[in-house]
């Protein structure tokens, strides 16, 4: 142990049902009694999340008193482990027993932790308002719905690298040697993790009999009951009164969360805003294939010293001192501090698809411009859900290693007919986008149900095309009751800060499968095997009565 701090392991700390949870107790070596900093993970508390933030140790040299806690059923603790079920009731009996503690000052208690322990944050602060006196979630969303969702399709390799993550934790705390082995090996071959069809039939849990949580993702899709437990809902934000600085990445996978975290709070004066150009993990400059340079570096424990101080000891300026919100705005590789998210100054300006029938593939004549389409032919593609187009980065999680996550040149799907490719003019001037990306699609299919992807490119003079965010869309009807008539998609995309600078070009793809990020579907509502799946045949409309395009929030040129 450091010199001067003193740990106090595996304390049994008793939650209402009896259930005990082991926490290790960090002391600052000075007389207490001491501000605290609670951090719940699922993750080994001896690990502490320290491949992101400084040790707890860290932290305990600067004066707080740092208690570090497996959550329910994980790792040193009692009980059964359900995602987030029993967070928040576990996290304020935490704080009692924290505040009966005559070395720890029970009115000067904070929370952090980025992804699980996050949400566990904002549970803990709608469900009991004012309990610690403040937070930092970071990388995170408010729940599990959009965790394991985006607009009806399951997140796939998010959902089953995850899932067959904690199985493996599980089987290896428990002591089964082969069951580790099998759930570790899993994690490095991905057509085991995610070429599994149907999707229930994921063999190293199915196997192994672990992480019925992924069966009840997949059980539960329209089941508002089974989600509510575990999400902050639209009458809990209300209640949120603690302090919160919230914090992500433009590539993590729960950026849009993020964000909608900070909106749903931004009414209230203490809450701040920080994204970086990161995925999930790690937070370096280094982000898949592209270098955002020095001011891309993790510094987020020196933010997270001057915020603790300022509310567990009152030193310094604090939020004062900070801005309510600082962007990265990648392209320009450089920090902006704001007054607000989103940013009032964005023209929301609409750039539409065109072609003449041929936007298949980078060597097709789709074109895009903020000029409305006319009388011009739909684009048509065929989409095969056993060859779907892979995911080249993105934003997914966990580890980059086993999920698509971060910046890459989608030239190589770029290359596939089945890939409709919009690209702008060559850009005279640069043109920023910061905020949230909605697309409006229009279009036919021949199968009952199908997908249809978007994703924003930057287009770069020698030719990479970084993508900088994505989503998709599954259709609500049968083709069989459109008559004919087209489909009306309309969607959030994304949300970023790019700036598209002088002879870069904006682009955009629009197809119908991003896998593994996303789960393929097999074009009909009844199918769930290979042998099930269909072609679909796919039209996307571009004009005067049906305009596709894209809505960017666009900066001002000087305004910036």
């Amino acid at each position: 142990m450091s010199a001067h701090i003193e740990l106090q392991p595996d304390i049994a700390v008793e939650m209402r049902d009896g259930t005990k949870l082991r926490t290790d107790l960090y002391l600052p070596a000075s007389p207490g009694p001491h501000p605290v900093l609670l951090l719940r993970i699922p993750y080994n508390k001896v690990l502490a999340q320290s491949y992101v933030y400084g040790h707890p140790i860290w932290y305990a040299r600067r004066g707080f008193a740092v208690a570090v806690q497996d959550t329910r059923g994980r790792y040193a603790s009692e009980g059964d482990f359900y995602p987030l079920r029993h967070e928040a009731d576990d996290a304020f009996d935490t704080l009692t027993w924290l505040k009966s503690q005559p070395s720890l000052d029970p009115d000067r208690i904070g929370m952090y932790g980025f992804s699980y322990p996050g949400k566990s944050q904002l549970l803990l602060a709608s469900r009991y308002p004012g309990s610690i006196a403040a937070m930092a979630p970071g990388f995170c969303g408010h729940g599990m719905r959009n965790t394991s969702y985006t607009n009806g399709v399951f997140n796939l390799a998010m959902a089953s690298s995850w899932s067959i993550q904690l199985a493996a934790d599980e089987a290896r705390v428990k002591g089964d040697a082969t069951q580790f082995e099998q759930l570790s090996e899993a994690l490095t071959c991905s057509q085991t993790m995610y070429g599994s069809l149907p999707l229930e039939s994921l063999a190293p849990l199915n196997e192994t009999g672990r992480s019925q949580f992924y069966f009840d993702l997949l059980a539960n899709r329209e089941n508002d009951d089974f989600w509510a437990p575990m999400e902050v809902g639209e009458s809990d934000w209300g209640r949120v009164v603690t302090p919160g600085l919230h914090f992500g990445g433009w590539y993590d996978t729960f950026i849009n969360d993020t964000i909608t975290n900070y909106e749903r709070l931004a009414h209230l004066p203490n809450q701040h805003l920080l994204v970086g150009p990161w995925y999930h993990i790690p937070w370096s400059p280094r982000v898949g294939e592209v270098d955002f340079g020095p001011e891309a570096l993790n510094f987020l424990d020196e933010v997270q010293l001057v915020w603790f101080n300022h509310w567990l000891k009152g030193e310094g300026e604090g939020p004062i001192a900070m801005p309510r919100v600082r962007l990265f705005v990648m392209g320009r590789n450089a920090w902006r501090d704001e007054e607000e998210f989103p940013l009032k100054r964005a023209e929301e300006t609409w750039f539409y698809l065109h072609s003449g029938g041929r936007a298949n593939s980078i060597s097709g004549d789709g074109t895009l411009s903020p000029e409305a389409p006319g009388d011009e032919d739909e684009d048509v593609f065929a989409y095969n859900p056993l060859d779907p187009v892979p995911s080249l980065g993105g934003n997914s999680c966990c580890f980059e290693a086993i999920s698509p996550m971060g910046a890459y040149d989608q030239r190589p799907a770029e290359v596939r007919n089945d890939v409709l490719v919009y690209s702008s003019e060559v850009l005279e001037s640069g043109v920023e986008v910061t905020g949230r990306v909605r697309a409006r699609l229009f279009v036919s299919y021949t199968a009952e149900t199908t997908d249809f992807t978007v994703k924003l490119v930057d287009v770069f003079p020698d030719g990479r095309a970084i993508n900088l965010c994505q989503s998709i869309f599954r259709t609500k009807r049968s083709a069989a009751d459109g008559a004919g008539s087209p489909e009306e998609l309309s969607f959030e995309v994304g949300v970023t800060s790019n700036w598209f600078g002088p002879g870069h070009r904006i682009r955009v793809e629009v197809s119908s499968s991003s896998f593994p990020m996303w789960e393929r579907n097999l074009n009909s509502f009844s199918a769930s095997t290979a042998l099930d799946a269909l072609i679909s045949t796919q039209f996307v409309h571009h004009s005067e009565q049906y305009p596709s395009g894209l809505l960017l929030p666009v900066i001002p040129a000087g305004a910036s």
